[in-house]
């Protein structure tokens, strides 16, 4: 009994050992942006501790940056499941929640991450994003200068406040904050975008359709690039280009009610009153304003 008793508990370190091998190789593949590897390493941690609060959090991580956000968000509601106080967790929850089209939701995981963590970077970052998809704002412009009072050389919380600045009417600060965003990462879809987004409130509108290419050129299948160019073109009134480019940010897109609401408008002038009132009933049906 005694010798069985030694090899339950050998057994036992040895599947901590190898899961916190697991780990360690993970983070480093990570490091090295090895994700797909990452992953596999994070699962095998699992399969010799399959309640590791840790290595949920980790795959929710990695998954994240592989862009599949569904199981990220799996995983990483197992991770706060598993350890309620896991700042990093929630904040990949939130993030991936954000990204899914879920801001509500992921307001809530961030809040919770800041209320454990009222510093963290990242989840000041998402919350004011997050915020900003919600149109709250004066809100988001608070915690995104909070975290820009942590780290003034993040490009993406740049183009998240220059994107606030522009919605409040401020395209002259919003200018400043996106040309600040594109100095810091000049391959940065998102700054490109914002930066068409502001020379496109300023009806600077060629100059916004060059952002917007550019931001193509660097992110192809990102839909909000391609409706900004298509507003900016619909606003020159070359309408063909304008369905062209709507057209193709509703394939990229369904289910944005402004992309339907515009090529409406486009189709409209065009003549072609029955695809353009089809185009208003879509958008209608999924909750234009």
């Amino acid at each position: 009994m005694k010798i069985l008793s030694v090899l339950a508990v050998v057994a036992a370190l040895a599947g901590c050992v190898s899961a916190a091998g697991y780990l360690e190789r993970g983070d480093a593949l990570v490091d090295e942006g090895k994700f797909d590897a990452a992953v596999e390493a994070y699962y095998a941690a699992l399969d010799a501790e399959p309640d590791s609060a840790a290595a949920f959090r980790k795959l929710g991580g990695a998954l994240y940056k592989q862009g599949k956000l569904i199981e990220s968000i799996g995983a990483s509601r197992r991770a706060v499941e598993l350890d309620p106080n896991d700042t990093v967790a929630y904040t990949n929850l939130g993030a991936a929640l954000g990204e899914r089209h879920k801001p509500r939701e992921a307001e809530a995981a961030l809040r919770q991450a800041i209320q454990l963590a009222p510093d963290s970077f990242r989840a000041l970052r998402a919350l004011g994003s997050v915020l900003a998809d919600l149109g709250k704002l004066e809100e988001s412009l608070t915690y995104c200068r909070a975290a820009l009072a942590i780290d003034d050389n993040d490009a993406t919380t740049h183009s998240v406040v220059a994107g606030v600045l522009g919605g409040l009417g401020k395209q002259d600060e919003a200018l400043t904050h996106v040309q600040r965003a594109i100095a810091l990462d000049p391959k940065s879809a998102r700054a490109y975008r914002t930066l068409g987004a502001v020379l496109g409130a300023q009806l600077k509108l060629d100059p916004a359709i060059a952002a917007f290419d550019h931001a193509i050129s660097l992110e192809p299948k990102h839909p909000y690039a391609h409706f900004g160019r298509g507003y900016a073109l619909y606003k020159l009134s070359k309408l063909e280009e304008a369905a062209a480019a709507l057209s193709h940010a509703i394939h990229l897109g369904p289910k944005d009610p402004r992309f339907h609401s515009i090529l409406g408008k486009v189709l409209q002038k065009q003549g072609k009153e029955a695809e353009a009132q089809a185009a208003f009933a879509r958008a209608k049906e999924l909750g234009a304003r």
